[in-house]
Order: structure tokens, then C-alpha cells, then sequence
């Protein structure tokens, strides 16, 4: 299970042991005082990755196994600032799919295996 706190964390949790695995606190982008915090989390249909919306306009990717190496995959740019959605494409290695409050939907292809 993936959950998020107010205070910017990530973590995953293992829910046959009731204990955190591994976490993460999203990085700030600089712009304002304000802790970004995960408005949505999804974990890959074959459960290795986990891809992150931000309050901040960022969309991480992070490999469960090791969630302190997030790779960022996008800034939005859209007029809220905020990932309201977020989905894996249908074969959930090239595509990831978010909608923001003001009603965009962007399609962010993911980066290949061989870069």
C-alpha cells in the first residue's frame, strides 16, 4: 500500500507486517515556502513502479524497491498547479496519463528501458 502525509511524505507499506518499507519526501521545486505533498499516488499494473502527482505540478516516478531515487517525468504547467488525476497507459511501460482541476489531460510518455 502507498500512502502520503500533509508534511510531503511518500511511503509503501507492507500490509502482512504492518510495517513502512520505504519512503520518500518530495522535493521542493524551489518556487514557494509551501511543502509540496502527493495529491495522487498509483502503483504500475505489475506493482515495480509508482507514479507520484504532485501539489506542486510534478509527476514522479519511483521504483518501489528503492523510493529515494525518484525520477521526475513532468511539470504539468497547468493553470491550478495541482495533479488531480493520475493513471498508467494500458501497457503501463510508455505512458502515464494525469488531469489537473483546471480540466487539461496530458499524455507523458515514460522513458525506455535502453536510455
Amino acid at each position: 500500500m502507498a500512502a502520503a502525509s500533509s508534511k510531503g511524505d511518500v511511503s509503501i507499506w507492507d500490509l502482512r507486517k504492518l510495517t513502512k518499507v520505504e519512503s520518500f519526501q518530495i522535493p521542493s521545486n524551489g518556487e514557494s515556502n509551501l511543502i509540496p505533498v502527493a495529491t495522487r499516488l498509483s502503483f504500475c499494473p505489475m506493482g515495480k513502479n509508482l507514479a507520484v502527482g504532485t501539489s506542486n505540478d510534478q509527476v514522479y516516478l519511483c521504483p518501489v524497491k528503492d523510493l529515494s531515487r525518484p525520477f521526475t517525468l513532468a511539470t504539468t504547467s497547468s493553470v491550478n498547479g495541482e495533479i488531480s488525476g493520475l493513471l498508467w497507459g494500458v501497457n503501463a511501460q510508455s505512458l502515464i496519463i494525469t488531469n489537473n482541476h483546471d480540466r487539461s489531460i496530458k499524455f507523458w510518455g515514460l522513458p525506455s528501458k535502453d536510455a
